[in-house]
């Protein structure tokens, strides 16, 4: 996303179209012509949490991949993450939840926080790259205690460690 200076810090300038063409030369001068101001006019949105059991509009079972015990995301995985990124800009009237997953391999409290560092470090990037508020994003680490299959092979358990996104209506507006 491009940053955008304020009007007062731009350089005045004139536009001259020569007669009987279509293209124009954009040239410096000292005239007060031509000065746009980027300010939006519209308030901002103030975004609320939902309220405890409101249905999502839409619920996607994402494959975020992260390195072994860890809360990188992989290339690949940003690849997905900039998806939703797009969708929510799509959709900006909207609070995103971001629900960490593991399988049942190794201690569940260890799960339990890895999980949401993973759910975090989706949030992380979002606002990063895409200057999102964090009241917007709502984190939970589940650990292993929303399986989509069985954790006794190793196929379930791939598809146990995910990263939920639900998108609800924000009440606020």
């Amino acid at each position: 996303r491009r940053k955008l200076r304020p009007a007062s810090t731009l350089a005045p300038a004139t536009v001259s179209v020569q007669e009987g063409s279509f293209g124009a030369a954009l040239s410096r001068s000292s005239g007060p012509c031509c000065i746009f101001s980027t300010a939006s006019t519209e308030q901002p949105i103030e975004y609320r949490q939902p309220t405890k059991g409101a249905t999502p509009l839409a619920t996607q079972h994402r494959s975020i991949y992260f390195e072994p015990n860890s809360a990188h995301m992989s290339l690949d995985s940003r690849a997905v993450v900039d998806d939703i990124g797009g969708q929510m800009r799509a959709y900006e009237n909207t609070i995103v939840d971001i629900e960490g997953n593991t399988d049942s391999t190794g201690q569940r409290a260890y799960n339990m926080q890895l999980s949401r560092q993973r759910a975090d470090a989706v949030r992380q990037y979002l606002m990063e790259k895409y200057g999102f508020p964090g009241a917007r994003l709502r984190i939970e680490g589940n650990g292993p205690d929303k399986p989509l299959d069985s954790n006794a092979t190793p196929e379930g358990r791939e598809k146990n460690r995910r990263t939920d996104i639900k998108l609800y209506a924000n009440p606020g507006q």
